[in-house]
């Protein structure tokens, strides 16, 4: 197994990881294993791009949507994945990554909505409590 290494202009010469002075099992194992990946991934059936970036989007706006203030970029990327999401259930072929993005999309908005609108519900109750007046600079 022989495994050209690159030089900054040329490919100048290779070196064999099984007799070399390189040669290290953990290194043909890695190979072995990233091989492997690399088939897999060529071998595979094309995506919908949309359906993957529902999913992605779905995801993000779940993990935003913890945050305060930072949950309206979670809720905009919400509904952006929402949108894509039932747009590639409409243009193809109905996938379950489409689906799964539409379906973490409206958590992700709702969990946004929800934090956001418990948080400000929150600021605005401690403006009418008495310690809330006590540390003011006068």
């Amino acid at each position: 197994m022989i495994i050209y290494q690159w030089n900054s202009q040329f490919l100048k010469h290779a070196v064999d990881f099984e007799t070399g002075p390189y040669y290290n099992p953990m290194n043909q194992l890695i190979y072995i294993i990233l091989r492997g990946i690399v088939r897999m991934a060529v071998q595979s059936t094309p995506t919908n791009g949309k359906a993957v970036a529902s999913l992605v989007l779905g995801i993000v706006s779940i993990v935003l949507g913890w945050i305060f203030w930072i949950d309206l970029v979670g809720i905009a990327a919400g509904i952006i994945g929402l949108v894509l999401g039932i747009s590639a259930k409409k243009e193809a072929a109905p996938s379950g990554m489409a689906t799964a993005g539409i379906v973490l999309s409206i958590v992700g908005i709702a969990i946004g909505g929800i934090i956001f609108l418990s948080c400000m519900a929150c600021a605005r109750a401690c403006v009418y409590l008495p310690w809330y007046t006590w540390g003011s600079l006068r």
